[in-house]
């Protein structure tokens, strides 16, 4: 029986990934941003291809319910739902604290109140309880972990209802691959049984390709291919390629005062203020442990990151606890988009400001360094017994070098040899994890961390390189249609 299954965030679409899904489901649900941002022509040729494959497909722009008018929420909040009880009960069972924190990401609402952003959020609920009945949706799958508020809640609404709920990321070590996560953001690996001959054939060549990267990166330290290939003046490209567009100094950020705002500049003074070089920390008696600071500092509040997983201040507090204050000493290294004054212009603060009570609950912790940004991720991990990364692609070239990482869940890395969960964490395990790690070979650590994660990615146009367009959508269709089937 054919299900209705929802696709969000999906940016790679055309007519073959249309006609091939088509032969075993019914999209009835159907949301990308891409498709409301690209050309007119472009989006009604993608509208055309899903009217033809799937009659009464509703497509909309889900962000768009995060931009409401304050009339439109009064009068849909105070008065009657229209969809039954169910919504009733949702209403009083939601998680509102989390999607409270995650409002915040919202630069449109920033004058908004709570009492006026639990407006927001009660319409928003209302109204994916009467899109999930109109499509009367079976499966909702993601292309990529739900970063606004509006995908967050349609996930949250759906899981409520029932509804198996899947999660679609592009996978960092190699192209045209996506990690799977379900609802409690377990990783659901791939099962080479239901993959078709060139599903497995794509599968070799991905960990072939993987394997000679991981050996390469014992030289360099990096195997990432750069994001946007090709493209120079992208600050992104030039922070993953080397290029010293780093502040180093506080003078360095005297100079580039204009460019950014009060509080990134508070928070850049604090980091300098604070910060030592390795050189000056002793190792001769003690381990090096390394905290690799994601970007997004309360990605735990984001809906991808659910509350059974670790805040990032938490899981730093944990590492400080777990391991022994007189054998190990801990640094924590921001991430380098941190001191990169284009890269700060083109991020909305939430998502690149650290608040005041992180900064005075970091350096009141015993033992615990702030490390100056001048030292580089390769002399790090030479120098390191244990990588501990909340997300993030240094976790695959720690795994490389032979360091074991810490971590949790949702990092796709944690179904790999040399991995711990942050909960599992001590001297042991992390001296088990270092075994693993070194009585493995390149090929062998490739075909762990390749295995994990499916063909096809849903966002292959911001990794241009290795399959083509068409081929990864093929893949692509083939995995929606596996998903679809798990029920």
């Amino acid at each position: 029986m054919t299900r209705n299954v929802g696709l969000v965030h999906f940016n790679e679409f055309d007519e073959k990934f249309f006609s091939t899904v088509s032969k075993n489901i019914h999209i009835s649900l159907f949301s990308s941003s891409a498709l409301f941002h690209c050309d007119h022509i472009k989006r009604a040729y993608v509208i055309n291809c899903i009217n033809k494959y799937f009659p009464g497909c509703l497509v909309f722009n889900v962000d768009a319910l995060n931009y409401v008018s304050p009339s439109i929420l009064i009068e849909n909040v105070t008065g009657p739902t229209g969809v039954g009880l169910s919504s009733v009960d949702i209403l009083e069972g939601f998680p509102y604290h989390r999607y409270l924190c995650q409002s915040m990401r919202l630069e449109a609402i920033e004058g908004y109140s709570i009492t006026d952003r639990l407006f927001l959020i009660k319409y928003q609920i209302i109204e994916m309880v009467k899109i999930i009945s109109m499509t009367k949706l079976e499966v909702l799958i993601f292309g990529g972990i739900p970063h606004s508020l509006a995908d967050g809640i349609l996930s949250e609404v759906a899981d409520l209802l029932r509804i198996p709920v899947y999660y679609l990321q592009d996978y960092s070590v190699t192209s045209g691959r996506s990690m799977l996560y379900n609802k409690a953001f377990q990783v659901m690996r791939c099962d080479s049984r239901t993959m078709s001959n060139n599903d497995i054939f794509s599968l070799k060549c991905a960990s072939d390709r993987l394997s000679t990267a991981l050996a390469n990166a014992i030289a360099d330290c990096y195997y990432m291919p750069p994001t946007n290939v090709g493209m120079a003046s992208n600050p992104w490209n030039k922070i993953y390629t080397n290029e010293n567009l780093l502040i180093k100094t506080l003078g360095d950020i005297d100079a580039c005062a204009e460019d950014l705002n009060s509080t990134r500049l508070e928070y850049l003074r604090f980091w300098f203020t604070n910060c030592i070089s390795l050189d000056s920390i002793d190792l001769s008696q003690r381990h090096l442990a390394v905290f690799y600071l994601n970007l997004e500092p309360e990605a735990a509040t984001n809906p991808g990151f659910p509350n059974r997983l670790f805040p990032l201040l938490q899981m730093i507090k944990v590492v400080r606890d777990k391991l022994p204050v007189d054998r190990w000493t801990l640094i924590l290294k921001e991430h380098p988009a941190y001191f990169t004054p284009e890269i700060m212009n083109s991020c909305s603060p939430y998502n690149t400001n650290r608040s005041v009570f992180f900064r005075e609950c970091v350096v009141a912790l015993e033992d615990t360094l702030l490390l100056s940004p001048d030292v580089s991720t390769n002399e790090l991990l030479r120098k390191s017994s244990l990588s501990i990364v909340p997300t993030g692609t240094v976790t695959g070239e720690s795994l490389a070098l032979g360091v074991p990482v810490a971590g949790i869940g949702y990092n796709p890395f944690s179904t790999s040899p040399g991995f711990i969960h942050i909960d599992e964490l001590s001297e042991s395990s992390i001296g088990l994890a270092a075994k693993q790690l070194q009585s493995i070979s390149y090929s062998v650590l490739a075909r762990h961390l390749i295995s994990a994660s499916w063909p096809g990615s849903p966002n292959s146009f911001l990794n241009p390189w290795g399959l083509s367009e068409g081929t990864n959508n093929i893949q692509l269709a083939s995995t929606v249609t596996e998903i679809s089937k798990m029920g």
